[in-house]
């Protein structure tokens, strides 16, 4: 008999199901389809190598009973297919839409199946060469065609959705069925089909549905990679889940056994799935409100044990896992929680609630925000005018950054400055500013209005960069502005290696010519020593200071000994927030070197600034 392939077949299609169903999995509907697929495989082929035996023994089996397994060889056949379209279908739309795709199918491939073992199929059988023939054998071949120009044109349309390594895996599977038939239509003793396609399975689970990928080797637990697998099934189906993270500074071989012993009590039996992920981050995972609160008590237990396992242990939790928006932004959520809290989680906010959640896509989207206007070139720079007490006139301005929406409205500071500052786009943002501001001066206009400088805010960020002098430098070069029409605002640091770094820049700007004034003074701890080890030669006063000097008494004489103080060290005294005239009458009476307030004007675009200036200073 002619069964040596597809008992091949079927022998490699029973050990992939054994080795398939023994490893680890999380249940998740993708491994749910390939093992029905692995299941229906199994059938195709025993049905074909029981269609072969019983056709060798027309004379002594059932004519009905051969024809019922020829017959259901090939519907089982039509079935494959449609399991193959399923099985791509599932790459490129979500799950609700997929399960409802399917269903049809079901319905489709039924109707299929029962025209098959209605309509009349014909059996030839000459020694070696058995094959079914007729009407029945025509539907199910022009069914499993109709599949397969589905397979390639769903495969080609969607080529995007679906990742390389699955679309590659697929296409030699597809191509395997292909080649197999073809040659089974031209030598008709050799029977290939169900062969292929077992030989089709192992490719998928050799390249993408093997659930080692799944695991974690050192650990046994899951991985990164099937924490994305879940979350995008959790997601699609709108399931609600529970999750905690914690991190750990270190894993010490004592705590890989306790992590190991805790595995193996939170398994799928326990509702509670565990995720290693990169570094010292895992992730537990529950669709149970119950066992989430377990673990947020083991968690509490753990960090107050002084003889804990893990001695540095910190965790946070999410109570809904679907308000974070997307797969993608689950980890990012956690990330931005424990750089937030800085490894010190009070007990009261272990928990991430909606409220702080909604917080986090705010700041989000205002990242994005400054992203694009990075990107578009939205980013302007507005000048606040400075007054000199001295000469009457309006001598230098502050640039102040704006980012300007798609829609025209803009961004104030206070809502995008500390979101810079969190994620480091603050830098791009200062050097953007820098180079709108040279430009700005570049065209000799506001020197002829009679502003001989422009201050440009310094972040700490900024300030931490060894080649910070080298990068300015490069910008004022590029636009043919002297280094003294740049005075440079910094703000205190307490950090030793950025002060060190902001030295020796200071030094390299300053051997050029720039000059450079200490912002915020009298802001939160301000520390009169930092006047003293910076080569700065303007202090400006803080809007908080400035406001509490016409209010409070004590503020009057803290203003006046700071500006009697600067004066004797040789610098200047600039008074920022200056709203009315008894205000500026006051700090003039002091001697006060500049005012800067909203008294003569708020900060304005540069063509309004020019204008403003060239009227005032005439």
């Amino acid at each position: 008999m002619n069964i040596e392939c597809q008992c091949c077949g079927l022998v490699l299609s029973v050990l992939l199901l054994v080795l398939y169903s023994a490893r680890k999995q999380l249940g998740l509907y993708g491994e749910r389809i390939f093992k029905y697929m692995l299941v229906v495989t199994i059938a195709l082929l025993s049905l074909d190598i029981l269609s072969v035996v019983g056709i060798s023994r027309q004379d002594t089996w059932s004519p009905f009973l051969v024809m019922g397994i020829c017959k259901a060889y090939i519907a089982t056949l039509v079935v494959e297919c449609m399991f193959a379209v399923v099985y791509l279908f599932h790459d490129v739309m979500d799950e609700h839409k997929h399960w409802k795709v399917t269903k049809w199918l079901g319905v489709i491939v039924a109707l299929e199946c029962l025209v098959i073992m209605i309509v009349p199929l014909e059996i030839y059988s000459n020694g070696r060469v058995v094959y079914t023939y007729g009407p029945g054998a025509i539907v199910a071949y022009a069914c499993c065609a109709i599949d397969f120009v589905t397979i390639l044109v769903t495969a080609f349309s969607e080529r995007k959705k679906i990742s390389t390594l699955r679309w590659s895996a697929f296409m030699i599977w597809v191509l395997l069925w292909i080649v197999a038939a073809g040659w089974q239509f031209l030598d008709a003793e050799k029977l290939l089909v169900g062969f292929a396609t077992s030989l089709g399975m192992m490719i998928l689970y050799a390249a993408l549905e093997n659930p080692e990928v799944n695991l974690n080797n050192e650990l046994g637990c899951f991985n990164g990679y099937a924490l994305e697998a879940y979350l995008k099934q959790q997601f699609s189906l709108n399931r609600k889940f529970f999750a905690i993270q914690f991190s750990l500074e270190e894993i010490p071989p004592e705590t890989e056994d306790y992590i190991y012993r805790l595995m193996q009590r939170s398994n799928a039996r326990d509702g509670i799935w565990f995720f290693k992920l990169l570094g010292p981050e895992f992730i537990m995972i529950s669709e149970d409100r119950k066992r989430y609160n377990r673990m947020i008590r083991w968690i509490l237990k753990e960090q107050k044990r002084e003889s804990a396992y893990f001695k540095n242990i910190q965790g946070l939790g999410i109570e809904n896992g679907l308000d974070v928006g997307s797969p993608a932004k689950l980890t990012k959520v956690f990330k931005y929680f424990f750089n937030k809290y800085n490894g010190q989680i009070p007990e009261s906010e272990i928990e991430i609630t909606r409220d702080k959640i909604d917080d986090y896509l705010v700041h989000e989207r205002m990242q994005e925000e400054i992203n694009q206007a990075l990107a578009e070139d939205r980013v302007e720079v507005f000048y606040q005018p400075i007054y000199s007490v001295l000469s009457k006139k309006f001598e230098s301005a502050e640039a102040l950054v704006r980012i300007r929406r798609t829609d025209g409205s803009l961004i104030y500071p206070s809502d995008f400055i500390p979101v810079a500052e969190e994620t480091g786009t603050i830098v791009a943002l200062g050097e953007r500013v820098f180079v709108k501001t040279c430009q700005f001066i570049a065209g000799g206009k506001i020197q002829k209005a009679g502003v001989r400088c422009v201050d440009v805010n310094l972040s700490v960020l900024q300030c931490e960069q060894v080649d910070l002098s080298n990068r300015l430098s490069k910008i004022m070069d590029e636009n043919n502005v002297p280094s003294s029409a740049i005075n440079l605002e910094i703000t205190e640091t307490a950090t030793l290696s950025v002060k060190k770094n902001l030295l020796n820049n200071m030094g390299s700007l300053m051997d050029m010519g720039c000059t450079f004034s200490l912002d915020d003074f009298g802001k939160g701890e301000s520390n009169l020593m930092y006047i003293v080890e910076m080569p700065v030669s303007v202090v400006k006063m803080d809007y908080d200071l400035t406001k509490a000097f016409g209010k409070m008494d004590r503020a009057k004489y803290v203003v006046r000994t700071v500006v009697q103080m600067a004066h004797e060290m040789g610098l200047r005294v600039v008074s920022e927030g200056v709203e009315d005239a008894s205000e500026l009458q006051a700090l003039q009476n002091i001697g006060v070197d500049y005012i800067q307030g909203y008294y003569f004007s708020k900060p304005i675009p540069a063509d309004e600034f020019l204008k403003f200036v060239e009227e005032k200073n005439s």
